[in-house]
């Protein structure tokens, strides 16, 4: 990261994440059950561990911001284990989906509200789950995953609209 991203300021940031995380959990809520089982044609996951991924990514980006204030280091397995969970929620029910990503949106809220303006845009150098050193902040952190919520929103109403057939 080279350049601060994302709102300026904390309480922007805080409104930022609120809306765009109603509007993930909007299209959640909505989803079928035959659609939670959509995979178009050379994806790997179905929608509903796309939901699950979007759920997992905030819990994940939690732990980066522990790393940054001089937690332990992340490792390579926590990408693994963090896909495993997800592929393991290929199935899972539009309710225990709705609860895991209401969890990892809470988690990720709670965060916002323990900071204040200094810590939200200070910078930090650490070193990534490879090894490199990288930079991270609190406002990285927020423009990452609202930005990841809508990606994947929109993947979601893509997929969708391409009318692939759900899966067993």
């Amino acid at each position: 990261m080279t350049e601060q991203l994302g709102p300026a300021r904390l309480d922007e940031a805080v409104a930022w994440f609120e809306e765009n995380a109603a509007a993930a959990r909007a299209v959640i809520v909505a989803l079928s059950p035959e659609s939670l089982r959509v995979v178009p044609d050379g994806e790997p996951w179905n929608v509903a561990s796309i939901v699950s991924h979007m759920g997992a990514a905030l819990h994940f980006s939690l732990a980066v911001e522990a790393v940054m204030r001089g937690g332990p280091p992340l490792g390579p397995e926590v990408f693994a284990e963090n896909r495993a969970k997800v592929e393991a929620a290929a199935g899972a029910s539009k309710e225990d989906l709705l609860a895991a990503f209401d969890e990892g949106v809470a988690a990720f809220r709670q965060h916002l509200a323990s900071l204040d303006e200094e810590e939200y845009g200070r910078v930090y150098t650490m070193r990534d789950p490879f090894g490199r050193e990288t930079t991270w902040s609190s406002r990285f952190g927020v423009w990452r995953q609202v930005t990841h919520l809508q990606e994947h929103v929109a993947q979601i109403r893509d997929w969708l609209a391409r009318g692939s057939a759900p899966t067993a």
